[in-house]
């Protein structure tokens, strides 16, 4: 189950459905805000694990304190979207009104059926895929702690790039490296590079991409999305 950052306009990323999102950024954040269309998206090469944005968010608190990391852990790994905007923290109703209540539940994703099968599916009676009890388990603990926080499920959560941007930086240069692209890029290469240091550190991992995105988003003026 993984994750990126995407440094996009919604024209580019959300194409026929790009108008609601627009709409409601216009409306519920700013007419102005930079939406950045026929911007080229950015995103990183290398995917993250889920779970990765969550151990930035406690090490940001570990070492910036709340007030610190305000707008890092104002956003999940769910649906949110980071904008050039003055604001703290917002949440957008796409619908127009809360989601009701529910239990959320992983999708598996299942080999195509064959021609010759495929009449059982548009008459309800295709097998359905099935999970084992303890993996569906193990993925639904994982949503309940990795994506929207309660009572938030069906809506986007919105934050303020530019001060995400500093938090970052100021991370950064606790953990004793230079807030610059050419050392975040280094320092995102020297785990890619090594095979034995590919899945250390997520945190730092992630910090390297949530830095070198957020960057591209600012010069470009494009929102910078976290969806799951």
């Amino acid at each position: 189950m993984g994750i990126n950052f995407i440094a996009a306009s919604p024209w580019s990323l959300f194409e026929d459905e790009s108008e609601k999102y627009i709409q409601a950024l216009r409306t519920e954040v700013s007419e102005s805000v930079p939406l950045g269309r026929d911007v080229p998206e950015f995103i990183m090469p290398d995917e993250m694990g889920w779970s990765w944005w969550s151990a930035l968010q406690t090490l940001a608190e570990e070492r910036l304190g709340k007030e610190g990391c305000a707008q890092i852990c104002a956003v999940d790994a769910w649906a949110g979207v980071y904008v050039d905007a003055a604001l703290d923290r917002k949440l957008i109703w796409l619908n127009g009104k809360p989601d009701k209540p529910k239990q959320v539940r992983v999708s598996v994703h299942q080999r195509p059926l064959p021609w010759y099968r495929r009449p059982l599916k548009w008459i309800g009676l295709a097998p359905k895929p099935e999970l084992p009890p303890e993996i569906e388990r193990m993925m639904t603990e994982m949503v309940q702690q990795c994506g929207a926080r309660q009572g938030e499920q069906g809506a986007f959560q919105v934050g303020n790039i530019r001060q995400l941007h500093t938090e970052l930086t100021n991370l950064v240069s606790l953990l004793g490296h230079e807030a610059t692209q050419e050392s975040i890029e280094q320092l995102h290469r020297s785990y890619l590079e090594d095979d034995d240091r590919v899945d250390d550190d997520p945190e730092i991992q992630c910090l390297c991409h949530a830095w070198l995105t957020s960057r591209y988003a600012i010069e470009q003026g494009v929102p910078m999305w976290l969806l799951k």
